[in-house]
């Protein structure tokens, strides 16, 4: 009768183990059904953000606020405020604000997110006419004005949107500077028209050129009013001819468009459930490539902009020290939006629910199968 040699002994000539074996057959199935993000934290964005110090106390009130103006009232829209954390978000890049200032931010920061849903995926995601009267009367706000009186036919929440930016509206243009008012209220109207146009083409876009479309992608990003808002907090007096300077520009396009690639890696597989089409990762799968390839392909978009942005840097304008010196606080704001904004994708369970620290240590996400 054949004598069947212990398991150990039949991977003697090779000497490797069951356990072995098994472990090399998890990894195989692993790299199967998994792959790699690109390594997001690097060059500026490898620092860790500090903290507003009035961050918690702040949070509360802001929250609160919001909830009862908006209506949130079931626990389920409640928790989803709470765990958004969108003044942590804000915490991240205004880490030198006053209370006050830093109140303002984090009010506007609730109000953006819930009034970009709109646009996402509430009432006005189809219908472009409706979506360019919300922009308008944004735009009203800031120019005439907004009686509690108008638009009395328009859904609560819709109003509740308009005059919790009324608010913060009027909270920046007691303090801010006529410069900071103005160029806040060109951002807004650039994001609103970046919102409008999303809706607009979301059958059409041209995505063939990617640099031409990421252009289009940093106006409903949101990033240059956060910029505008540190000129608000730390009282900048830059000369206008600052802002009209090339390299000025370059380097807020670059921000923007930084957290624009950050963003689409991210949300990648929530955007995909969802059938989103703007999303850098999702049009490079539908031109052919694996998930993989696209993240690598992202990376490089990234990695270019980086490069870009410290050539930018130095070509700025030297105007004497008491000048130099806000002009390097601004660069550094522009940073700083880009690191918060990243850090809070990975400090709340915005994208990657209860996974997101270890997603964020091995930075593994699922491989996901195109639908057919």
């Amino acid at each position: 009768m054949e004598v069947i040699q212990p398991t150990t002994q039949i991977f003697a000539d090779n000497e490797k183990t069951v356990s072995q074996v098994a472990e090399e057959i998890s990894s195989n199935e692993l790299r199967e059904t998994t792959v790699y993000l690109p390594d997001l934290f690097v060059s500026f964005c490898s620092r860790a953000p500090k903290t507003n110090p009035y961050y918690a106390e702040v949070k509360a009130e802001s929250d609160a606020w919001f909830a009862k103006l908006y209506s949130l009232s079931t626990e389920k829209e409640l928790s989803r405020l709470t765990k958004a954390d969108f003044a942590l978000f804000a915490a991240w890049w205004t880490a030198d604000a006053g209370k006050s200032e830093f109140r303002t931010i984090c009010d506007w920061c609730n109000w953006v997110f819930y009034f970009d849903d709109q646009f996402d995926e509430g009432h006005l995601c189809e219908d472009e006419a409706k979506a360019q009267r919300e922009a308008d009367i944004l735009t009203q706000i800031m120019t005439v004005g907004l009686r509690d009186d108008e638009y009395p036919d328009d859904l609560p929440r819709a109003r509740a949107l308009r005059y919790a930016f009324r608010s913060v509206w009027e909270r920046i243009s007691q303090r801010a500077s006529a410069g900071v008012q103005r160029r806040f209220r060109e951002a807004m109207q650039e994001f609103c028209k970046g919102l409008v146009g999303q809706v607009g083409v979301r059958a059409d876009i041209d995505t063939r050129e990617l640099d031409p479309y990421l252009a289009f992608r940093r106006q409903s990003i949101g990033v240059v009013p956060c910029i505008v808002f540190a000129e608000y907090y730390h009282d900048l007096r830059l000369p206008d001819e600052f802002f009209e300077h090339p390299s000025v520009k370059t380097i807020m396009d670059l921000a923007a468009e930084i957290t624009v690639l950050h963003n689409d890696v991210l949300s990648y597989h929530k955007e995909y459930e969802m059938g989103a089409i703007h999303n850098i990762v999702i049009i490079l799968r539908e031109r052919g490539m694996t998930q993989q390839e696209a993240y690598n392909e992202t990376d490089k978009l990234i990695q270019k902009r980086l490069r870009e942005w410290h050539l930018a840097v130095n070509q700025l304008p030297f105007y004497g020290e008491a000048l130099d010196l806000q002009v390097q606080k601004f660069v550094q704001a522009c940073q700083e939006v880009a690191v918060g904004n990243l850090h809070w994708s990975f400090a709340t369970e915005r994208y990657f629910g209860n996974q997101n620290n270890l997603i964020r240590k091995t930075r593994q996400v699922e491989l996901i199968d195109l639908k057919a």
